[in-house]
């Protein structure tokens, strides 16, 4: 049906034939995936290869493409990010923006460009998925930090990995747990090395769980907690294979699992009651302190008042900062700190772009969560992917309610990487909807 497209893009099942185009895509991909874990600096350059190249190959891409809800859900963000800009510069010019700066919200579909670079071909989207795991197990190590770190978290000392900071270490080794256990069942139904394939797998989900735990990051240990039930919860729901399996891939999981817990039992307990007694003065309305649970408490309800005024379209980009700078309660060694997010991606579209960004993340968020599930129930994508998506979904959401991953180079990587090579599967299925990816 599709192959009559004069634009003549399908080749192979690739909705990106022109060579150069896709050999160009993935240097520049490959390049992205392995230096971006290392160094944002180093993968800038990866980004405009990405970047530019994207831009050529959608004005080649067929309709089917191109009218993607993705697309359209893009225009809006790039819409309402350019009226809230327009709106400050005729209400408020003298803290308006001398330029709109789109990217502030627009950096949450960076995943349409990869999904361009993955070309809709499932090998190249897992290989990449494959490559960024392996880059960031090695990077602790390339960096010649990997047992001092490991060792030094293990007996209490909180450890960034050198990956920016321990917070975004930890992000990126929960997805990694989550790959780690969502690979499982096809490891195991392997004829060849199965138990060789397992257990590399199940070091890296214990290397990866170590990590997690080291870095004592209790928003990170939260999320990842509700991923792991919903990880489980959605592979009970697809599966078929006999509760025999299922429980030994379940001991699988849960036995790495309590024994990394035991074994760091007393660093948990301690993190976890650690500025307890910041929440509990939230409900008692008492004094909150600017202990790192209080900073977000105080970023969050003084937020609440920004919002309230400009629900629709917020206050720019510099709107999260404006926050905590114009804040009376808040002491000046905080605004010293030259804090630039309160500590939440969802309360920063909001406050920077009302609740028209919001709608577009959300809208987004629905879109890919719709697409993938009927993927699925149409047999375009296995189960493991199904599962790995989902439950990699729970942990963004969850994370980025206590930490602006969605600020940094590194969250929009990986929400990027994964959410882009799930795109691009979803595109393969518009373009050639009898075959599966």
């Amino acid at each position: 049906m599709y192959m009559d497209i004069n634009i003549r893009l399908l080749v192979k099942d690739h909705f990106l034939n022109q060579m150069w185009l896709v050999g160009w895509l993935l240097v520049a991909l490959v390049g992205y995936t392995v230096l971006s874990i290392f160094s944002d600096n180093l993968a800038k350059p990866f980004i405009d290869l990405i970047l530019l190249a994207a831009l050529v190959a959608f004005f080649f891409a067929p309709k089917p493409v191109t009218s993607s809800p993705a697309i359209y859900i893009f225009v809006f963000a790039l819409a309402a990010a350019l009226l809230t800009w327009a709106l400050m510069l005729l209400q408020h010019a003298d803290i308006a923006e001398s330029s709109p700066q789109v990217h502030k919200l627009t950096y949450w579909f960076f995943l349409i460009p990869i999904a361009f670079a993955c070309g809709g071909d499932r090998r190249k989207v897992i290989g990449i998925w494959l490559i960024a795991g392996v880059a960031l197990v090695f990077t602790p190590w390339v960096k010649g930090i990997g047992v001092t770190a490991i060792v030094n978290g293990i007996t209490g000392s909180r450890t960034d990995l050198n990956l920016l900071n321990a917070q975004h270490a930890a992000m990126y080794f929960a997805v990694l747990a989550l790959g780690a256990v969502a690979v499982l069942p096809r490891l195991l139904a392997l004829k060849n090395l199965r138990w060789l394939a397992v257990g590399a797998c199940l070091l890296v989900l214990v290397y990866a769980l170590v990590a997690v735990i080291i870095t004592q990051t209790r928003a990170v240990w939260l999320g990842l907690s509700i991923a792991l039930i919903v990880q489980m919860a959605v592979s009970l729901r697809v599966t078929s294979a006999s509760w025999r399996r299922v429980t030994r891939l379940v001991a699988m999981v849960v036995i790495p699992l309590i024994i990394v817990l035991a074994t760091n039992w007393q660093l948990i307990q301690q993190r976890v009651i650690a500025e307890s007694d910041s929440i509990a003065a939230l409900w008692a309305d008492d004094a909150i302190a600017f202990d790192s649970a209080g900073i977000r408490l105080h970023f969050w309800r003084e937020s609440l008042h920004w919002i309230a005024e400009r629900p629709l379209v917020g206050w720019g980009v510099e709107g999260k900062k404006m926050v905590i700078q114009q804040a009376d309660s808040f002491p000046e060694a905080i605004k010293k700190q030259d804090l630039s997010h309160l500590h939440n991606s969802f309360l920063d579209a909001l406050v920077n772009f009302g609740l028209l960004g919001l709608a577009a993340i959300v809208a987004l968020w629905a879109y890919l969560v719709r697409a993938c599930v009927q993927l699925w129930r149409n047999g375009h994508i296995s189960n493991d992917l199904l599962v790995f998506y989902l439950s990699f979904l729970a942990l963004w959401f969850v994370i980025n309610c206590f930490e602006s991953y969605m600020q940094f180079a590194s969250g929009r990587f990986v929400f990027a990487l994964i959410s882009g090579g799930m795109l691009s599967l979803v595109w393969r299925t518009r373009l050639l909807p009898g075959k599966s990816a």
